[in-house]
Formats: structure tokens, C-alpha cells, sequence
């Protein structure tokens, strides 16, 4: 088996004097056999760069004497030779494999086994047959990593290796998906056909055992990024954007600006990739809704897409900030729809007097931080048979992602996609959230229990967005700075897609949801007022706190240590630069005016005006 480190060389030059020793010895009895080792524990991400390479008895011009000790086994779950032959990365042949250093070339053969021959020795890894090599050269050379050396048709081994993890882990992914039991099927194109809907990887459209969901089916649900909830932000294709003031907002790009993700996500929310939430919900009604409530609305664009499509008749939208509530006033005037914009903090002021048949949540809840008080008020301004629709960010709280998430989607971004795609992978960061909009999911882990704390949930389809929605959202690869073509980019946004849905599957986690429900009509009131008086409790020791409400994740403690060493360590090489500047121009100042006193004769020919200018 394969695997390599920086110190192969030393564990080459170990091997040779161990084998001396050995060889000056008198014979020995033979050894106890090697105890049997444990299997490793599984792993929640790939398995990190394994040890040593082992290094064959006759590779390196180290000949082993005869009952010397093998080489040390390697770990299992380490990446070979033979499995990139055996997966049809490799094929053996002679003159293959080949190193390229310091202007020569030499080939070798590679063996069904995996391993490298040249000059009539056998080499178990690609770094002892670089190593090898470049020793022929440059005898001093101490290591090499052989897959970042050895060659094959031209591309290092590194390549073929990253390759097939990709392949790996995709199908992995894609099998653990198919076997949810999430409505899979046989698909084509697009995702259509009977229970079809997700996408393979390695592909657009879907195949035999994709991840799909059955039409209105019970799979998982579909989410948006936050501010640009379901379709774009101006609304589909209204004409009606977003404008002026408030373009700074609706700017960005998330991951539902491109259309695949957004056929994905409506597949997995509505049964259908071309039906967006709000036609869902007016199938889901069947008549239009007389007066609906929306909750910080932004520009509006919500209340004219419902207007247009007829499923409501009039609308109130709130916002707590003025230049949004006046451009959706004047965008709604514009069309003539009887909609009306007030400017409302939806954390202090109370909402505005019921009855309402529709209340209505786009990317917006997830700034709320009264969020039983407004939970229990919508209940209060429903009436029978009114409707509650969600559809936001209900991941953890303040993006603040846990280890095995972060882990999964680094090792994504790191290993699995190319080189034109990765994301700056860059984990939120407390403080700058709380300076830039301290509302940012503020609590958006709570949404789920605290809604079904006052309302009866009729509909929930679980987004996902875990892997995917970091990976792409705000990614310029992905958007203004893409350098790969349309198939490239679709195969690997379907890859991503693929592998969301499967880790929402596998972990119940998920970033987004689409929700609709109805009023409770049997609140226990002692519970709500235990709720209310506990959130006062929590809002307080917050704003005593600065803002902050939990103690830091496991991620964010870890890479905050790292970010505090590496300043300590670039202060430490600050300081030490300064003083030993401040060192040698005092030993310059003192020997030139030395020689400035012997009458600029000193050290040999040197004269004045050379000190001179040294000094000064």
C-alpha cells in the first residue's frame, strides 16, 4: 500500500542502518508474531494524509540483508497505487511513470501491483522511486513527496489521486442517499420522470437511484439564501426588482441565482423544479387570500409577485427601515396593487390589528430576536383556518457552524471540487457579525420549536443548504469570476447537490425550510408565559453580554487559538527583526566613527567617504 510524508528519506536512511546493525549481530531467535492491529475507528471526514510510506527492501540502492524486519506496515484507508489501477485511473505498462529533475527524465514500469521498477529495482511507492531518482542527482536530497513528483501521461500522481477521491466520495454520498428511502426512481434530463428529482453526480439530470422525491412527496425540503428567498431578488421576472437605495442588498449572489440550484430546491419543496413556493401555495389554497400580512418585507418584491399571481387581494407589508418601505410603496403604486408599507420594528412594536388569512415569512424571521412574542402575536392576528408560510434560514445560530458540518464542507470544497471552483472558505466571525448586523440568525435555531409552540405545522420540507449554501453562496467562481465552461460548472453544482442532500439525510441538519401552518386553537397559556418570561431572561444577560448569547463552538475556539499564535509568532519575528536592524546599525555607527577618529584609515584600504556613506 501507498502512502507518503516529507520524511521519507529519513525513514530510508533509518531502514539501511537498522539493516548494518542487524547484520553485524549474531544470529537471533526468530520474533513473536506481531499482535493483530485494531481496525480504526470510523472516521465522520476522509481520513488525514497517512504516515510513512514503507519502502521496498531493494528501492533507494538499500539492499536488506536476508531475515532482516519488514518494512512498517501502512494504516488501512490509505490511497495506493493499486487502487488508482484497479478504479481504471492507471494502467500498468513499461516507461509509464516518469520524474522530471533537474533537466533529465527517467521512466519507469508500472507493475499490476502498483509498484514502480526502474534500473532493476522495485519500488512500493511513487515517493522511493522520486526519491531514488533524485538522489541519482543530488545525493543530499533527505525526502520528496513522490505523488507531487512522479508523473503519468503527463499529469502528477496527485492529480489522478484527487480524482478519485472525488469519485469516492461522491458515490458514496450518492449511495447513502438512494438508500434513505426518499422516493428514488428512474429519471431523465432534466429530473423528470416518476420519482425523479435530484441529480447524480457527475451530471445534470437524473438517473437510476438519484436522489429524488416523489411529486408533493415526503422527502426533504428546499431553502434560499438569506435576502434573496426563492427566486431572484426582484421577483420572477416581474419587472418589478429591486432599485436604488436598496441595491446593495439584493446585490449578492447566493446560491439560488443559478437556476439549477433553484430547480432543485423547488423539486425537493413543491414536488415540482418549475413551481416556486407561492404557486405551491396557491394549489396548496385554491382561492386568493383576502388580506395578508407581511413581516419585514425589504423592497417589496414579495407582495407583488402574491399580487400579480392573484393569491392575495391586498397586503401590509412591515420594515424597519425607511428607504425599503418607501420604494415598495412606490413600486406597488407603479402596478396599482393594493398594497400598503408602514415602517414597523418587528422586535419592539406590536403588530399591527387582525384579522389576517395569510401572514407571510420570507427570509426574515431569522433576524427576529423577540421571537416567542412575535410567534405568539401572528397566532393572536390569524384568524380560523388562516395560514402561516415560512420559508428562511433555520440553521444554527448566527452561522455559526458545528465540527462535523465544517469538517464535511471543508473537505468538499479542499478535495473534491477543481481548482477553478473552491470557495474562500472563511468561518463567521463573532465580533464582525455582531458589528455589522448583530440580527444576523439571531436566532434562527430556535425557529422550529418555538413555531410549533403556537401554530399546527402542515407542510415542512427541509432545504438542506449544509454543504452546498456555503460553498457557493457569495463564491465569485461560481458567478462573476467562473472560468470553467456550462458543463463543467453544471456537473459539479450537481455534485454538490447531491451531496447536501445526502448529509440532510444522514444528519437531519438543515439550513433552510419551507414551512406552512395553521393556528393553534389550544395554546396552553402557562407555557407561553414561561416562554415569554425565559426569553426576557435570555434577552437580557445578551445585551449585558454585548450581544452575545452561547459560548463559541468548537470551530471557532480552535481557528481562534491558531489566529492568536500566528499573531504572538509575527510580533515574535517583528520584534526580533527590529532588534537585530537595531544591532547591526549600531555595530555600522560605532566601527565608522572609530575609523572617522583614526583619520578614516581602519579595516584595511577602506577610506572616509566609503564609512560616510555606510554611517550616514
Amino acid at each position: 500500500m501507498d502512502t507518503d510524508t516529507d520524511d521519507e528519506g529519513t525513514r530510508i536512511k533509518a531502514a539501511a542502518e537498522l539493516h548494518k546493525r542487524q547484520a553485524s549481530r549474531p544470529s537471533e531467535p526468530p520474533e513473536p508474531p506481531a499482535r493483530v492491529a485494531r481496525a480504526p475507528r470510523p472516521q465522520p471526514a476522509p481520513p488525514p494524509p497517512p504516515p510513512l510510506a514503507s519502502v521496498s527492501a531493494r528501492s533507494a540502492a538499500v539492499a536488506a540483508p536476508a531475515g532482516a524486519r519488514a518494512a512498517p506496515r501502512r494504516p488501512a484507508g490509505a490511497i495506493t497505487m493499486r487502487q488508482l489501477i484497479a478504479s481504471g485511473f492507471l494502467e500498468p505498462g513499461v516507461q509509464v511513470v516518469y520524474v522530471e529533475y533537474k533537466g533529465a527524465t527517467t521512466h519507469g514500469d508500472l507493475t499490476e501491483a502498483g509498484h514502480i521498477k526502474c534500473n532493476g529495482l522495485t519500488f512500493e511507492s511513487p515517493s522511493a522511486f522520486s526519491i531514488y531518482i533524485k538522489r541519482l542527482v543530488n545525493p543530499t536530497r533527505k525526502a520528496d513527496d513522490g505523488w507531487k513528483a512522479v508523473k503519468y501521461a503527463g499529469k502528477l500522481l496527485e492529480h489522478y489521486k484527487d480524482e478519485y477521491l472525488r469519485n469516492k466520495y461522491a458515490a458514496a454520498l450518492a449511495e447513502s442517499v438512494s438508500g434513505a428511502g426518499a422516493g428514488t426512481g428512474t429519471g431523465t434530463g432534466t429530473g423528470t420522470g416518476e420519482g425523479a428529482a435530484g441529480v447524480r453526480a457527475g451530471g445534470v439530470g437524473t438517473g437510476a437511484g438519484a436522489a429524488g422525491v416523489r411529486a408533493g412527496g415526503a422527502g426533504a425540503g428546499a431553502g434560499t439564501g438569506a435576502g434573496a428567498a426563492g427566486v431572484r431578488a426582484g421577483g420572477a421576472g416581474t419587472g418589478a426588482g429591486a432599485a436604488g437605495e436598496t441595491d446593495a442588498y439584493y446585490g449578492r449572489t447566493y446560491w439560488n441565482n443559478l437556476a439549477q440550484v433553484r430547480d432543485h430546491i423547488n423539486t425537493i419543496a413543491t414536488g415540482d423544479p418549475t413551481h416556486e413556493w407561492y404557486h405551491h401555495l396557491k394549489e396548496w389554497r385554491g382561492k386568493p387570500f383576502q388580506r395578508a400580512l407581511i413581516f419585514n418585507c425589504g423592497n417589496g418584491w414579495v407582495e407583488r409577485v402574491l399580487w400579480q399571481e392573484k393569491i392575495i387581494v391586498s397586503g401590509l407589508g412591515l420594515d424597519l427601515l425607511e428607504p425599503f418601505v418607501r420604494e415598495a410603496q412606490s413600486e406597488a403604486n407603479k402596478l396599482g396593487a393594493n398594497l400598503t408599507y408602514v415602517k414597523h420594528d418587528i422586535n419592539s412594536d406590536d403588530l399591527p390589528p387582525g384579522p389576517f388569512d395569510l401572514i407571510v415569512n420570507v427570509a426574515a424571521a431569522h433576524h427576529i430576536s423577540r421571537i416567542d412574542k412575535v410567534f405568539n402575536s401572528l397566532r393572536q392576528r390569524l384568524e380560523p383556518g388562516g395560514l402561516f408560510v415560512s420559508w428562511d434560514y433555520v440553521g444554527p445560530h448566527r452561522n455559526q457552524y458545528p465540527e462535523n458540518q465544517w469538517r464535511m464542507m471543508s473537505m468538499v470544497n479542499t478535495k473534491l471540487l477543481p481548482a477553478e471552483l473552491p470557495q474562500d472558505m472563511r468561518y463567521p466571525h463573532m465580533p464582525n457579525m455582531l458589528a455589522d448586523d448583530p440580527s444576523e440568525a439571531v436566532h434562527s435555531e430556535l425557529f422550529n420549536n418555538t413555531l410549533r409552540r403556537y401554530l399546527d405545522v402542515v407542510w415542512w420540507r427541509s432545504v438542506g443548504g449544509a454543504i452546498a449554501y456555503p460553498l457557493i453562496t457569495h463564491n465569485d467562481n461560481f458567478f462573476s469570476k467562473r472560468t470553467v465552461d456550462d458543463a463543467t460548472l453544471q456537473r459539479y453544482v450537481a455534485m454538490l447537490l447531491e451531496m447536501d442532500y445526502a448529509w440532510t439525510q444522514k444528519t437531519g441538519a438543515t439550513l433552510f425550510a419551507y414551512v406552512i401552518a395553521s393556528p393553534k386553537q389550544d395554546v396552553d397559556l402557562r407555557q407561553v408565559a414561561g416562554a415569554l418570561t425565559r426569553e426576557d431572561a435570555r434577552e437580557a444577560r445578551a445585551h449585558a453580554n454585548g450581544g452575545v448569547y452561547y459560548r463559541p463552538t468548537s470551530v471557532a475556539w480552535r481557528l481562534h487559538m491558531h489566529a492568536q499564535v500566528g499573531r504572538a509568532r509575527a510580533r515574535d519575528a517583528t520584534a526580533r527583526g527590529v532588534l537585530a536592524a537595531c544591532t547591526v546599525a549600531a555595530v555600522m555607527i560605532i566601527v565608522a566613527v572609530v575609523c572617522l577618529r583614526r583619520g578614516g584609515r581602519c579595516c584595511g584600504s577602506v577610506d572616509r567617504r566609503r564609512f560616510e556613506a555606510l554611517a550616514f
